[in-house]
Order: structure tokens, then C-alpha cells, then sequence
């Protein structure tokens, strides 16, 4: 006689591992031809189904978040002032970046 419905279940409950989904944090700086942070200024980033944008603080940074990722990082197209700043890079947690924007 096979196991139950209930014995393969709370087999597979205590089996089960725990399954976390990455969370990421990464910052973007964009200076200007003389390495001086441009502030006030919108950047966004698209991911392969969703974007998100952010204002640049005083120094020039903007940090982004995403969670319950698959990977440990996504890949992400960077924006600003309608001009593409780096496209299809790799980004994992803690990652900066600096991109010098020529007026």
C-alpha cells in the first residue's frame, strides 16, 4: 500500500527549504564634464518588464531598489536627459556607477 495524500505532503513540508528571492540595491551618479554631481536632475532605469525613476540628489546620486528577484542581479538599460547611458548591464547588489553627461 502506497503513502497517503497526507504522508507525501508532510514529507514534502519538511523537505521544504526555505526559498528567499534576492533583493538588490544599487546607486547611479552622473556628473557633468569637470566630475561636479548633477543634482535635481530625473534618471531612469528599464528593466526587462518594468522601469523606475529618481531624481539625483545635491551630489549627483540616485539609488534604486528592487526585490523578490530571480537572479541575484538584473539587467537594465540606463536613461537620462532622454539619451541612453549604458545599455543592457548587469546590476547586482551594492553596484555604483558613474556616468559623465556632456552638455
Amino acid at each position: 500500500m502506497g503513502a497517503s495524500g497526507t504522508q507525501i505532503i508532510a514529507q514534502i513540508m519538511e523537505d521544504y527549504e526555505e526559498v528567499t528571492m534576492p533583493d538588490i540595491e544599487y546607486s547611479i551618479r552622473i556628473v557633468d564634464e569637470d566630475g561636479k554631481g548633477i543634482s535635481g536632475e530625473e534618471v531612469s532605469v528599464h528593466y526587462e518588464l518594468t522601469h523606475d525613476s529618481d531624481y539625483t540628489d545635491d551630489d549627483g546620486w540616485v539609488t534604486f531598489e528592487k526585490s523578490n528577484l530571480v537572479y541575484d542581479g538584473i539587467r537594465t538599460t540606463v536613461y537620462f536627459k532622454g539619451e541612453t547611458l549604458a545599455q543592457d548591464i548587469w546590476i547586482e547588489d551594492g553596484d555604483t556607477f558613474s556616468f559623465t553627461y556632456n552638455y
